[in-house]
């Protein structure tokens, strides 16, 4: 422990861990078990739904899902990131943060009762968005304060009870035989409210968000529009099921959700990854040494693409046993799902690296870039191909965004490695 007042931002010292985890390897491993348990778990829920619910029902429960996400990361414009980069780095305190986040918190509700208002115009779908967006965006900015001081069992507590909670209602109507296509939504409501009461009364009163907007407003138009803009190109990359279901039919939209979020776990190694990584890089730069603190993050990295290989490879068995019949033509979009997961993980590490040390501009161009080859190709090929092609877009998409975040990364090394010679030069002269 050590004095933070710079970083907690009062004058008075406080009992808050560092920023920096002095346990890399642990964290890695709670985040990791505790997503992919609730992955797990989200994905039981789904096949539950597609077993329930008509081709239809399916579809919309999948897009309203798709359309929260995007939401979301449109009200949360990256300042999440931004804000997990600078308070782990010590450029924004805690008590900066409380306002920012109660700021972004009063914009979300606003936003809600836009929707609720909508609903009454355009049906109840608009209400059942803005709940699953709301408290979702809570959920996630609640997040950062808790990763940030070194409290990731919290993290994965409340993720896993958000899960859980969401099966065991959607348990409940399955087994009581109940018709729930109108309220499925419902579940993955009621599990984040309960998941952000949990996060919000762990946090101190102290710094508990309130709502002061012009310093938010000032991280919206500059500091977090590059993680912004990354963060609206991976959500509406996962509005492709929304524009399958438009260009294909429900069918085949329903076909692609039924298995799109098997990649999951990948995604969740990644991010494990680049939480424990973020505060190394931006407070100490790329440095060797710490290839051995992330061994142990990296080496549940690696073993989870190979994993999602092996699924990759036996896509037929995983369908037969977890979906049946019904949706047997999932099977090979299932196998281009698992390798467009494993690129997506990689170039998301690649990206957060490259952020964490000041290349958000070039991060964010990749991401645009990406992201218009991306659904170009899915009004080309998704009419055709149906649902194979929607996830042979991501495919061939993310692979041309590794390639060349991994170009900018090598580049990006020598620099440093130039920089750090020139600099030692000068120290022996």
């Amino acid at each position: 422990m050590r004095n933070l007042e710079r970083f907690t931002g009062v004058g008075v010292k406080v009992n808050l861990p560092t920023q920096v985890s002095s346990r890399p390897g642990l964290d890695s491993a709670i985040l990791t078990g505790s997503s992919w348990i609730g992955q797990l778990v989200s994905a039981v829920i789904l096949i539950l739904c597609a077993r329930e619910l008509s081709y239809e029902q399916f579809a919309a429960l999948a897009s309203t899902l798709a359309i929260a996400a995007v939401i979301v990361a449109g009200v949360d414009f990256g300042t999440n990131s931004l804000w997990f980069v600078r308070l782990s780095s010590g450029t924004l305190s805690l008590a900066e943060w409380r306002n920012l986040a109660g700021a972004k918190f009063a914009i979300g509700f606003l936003l809600l009762i836009l929707l609720g208002a909508a609903s009454l115009i355009l049906g109840p779908i608009c209400i059942q968005i803005g709940l699953v967006f709301f408290f979702q965006l809570v959920q996630q900015t609640l997040f950062v304060f808790h990763k940030v001081t070194d409290q990731n069992r919290a993290v994965a507590a409340s993720a896993v009870l958000d899960r859980l909670l969401a099966l065991g209602l959607v348990s409940f109507w399955a087994f009581l035989g109940i018709d729930f296509g109108d309220y499925a939504y419902l579940p993955f409501v009621i599990g984040s409210l309960l998941a952000c009461i949990l996060l919000f009364l762990l946090i101190q009163k102290g710094y508990r968000p309130s709502l002061p907007f012009n310093k938010l407003l000032k991280d919206y138009a500059s500091g977090s529009r590059d993680f912004g803009i990354q963060s609206l190109v991976g959500a509406f990359r996962g509005a492709d099921v929304y524009a399958t279901l438009i260009l294909a039919g429900s069918t085949q939209s329903s076909l692609y959700s039924a298995v799109s979020k098997w990649n999951m776990p990948i995604v969740i190694a990644g991010s494990a990854l680049s939480t424990v990584a973020i505060p190394l890089l931006a407070s100490r730069g790329f440095n060797r040494a710490d290839l051995k603190v992330l061994k142990v993050p990296l080496g549940i990295f690696f073993g989870v693409i190979l994993l999602s290989l092996v699924v990759a490879i036996q896509s037929e068995l995983a369908v037969s046993i977890l979906l049946g019949p019904m949706y047997a033509d999932s099977s090979e979009i299932l196998r281009f799902c698992m390798i467009a997961g494993a690129l997506f993980a990689m170039t998301f590490v690649l990206g957060a690296a490259l952020q964490a040390v000041g290349r958000q501009k070039k991060v964010a161009l990749i991401s645009v870039l990406s992201f218009v080859i991306q659904f170009v190709l899915v009004f080309i090929m998704t009419p055709f191909f149906g649902a194979l092609g929607t996830v042979l877009s991501m495919c061939i998409s993310q692979l041309i965004s590794l390639i060349v975040l991994l170009v900018c990364f090598i580049s990006q090394m020598n620099k440093l490695k130039f920089v750090n010679d020139a600099a030692s030069q000068s120290v022996d002269q």
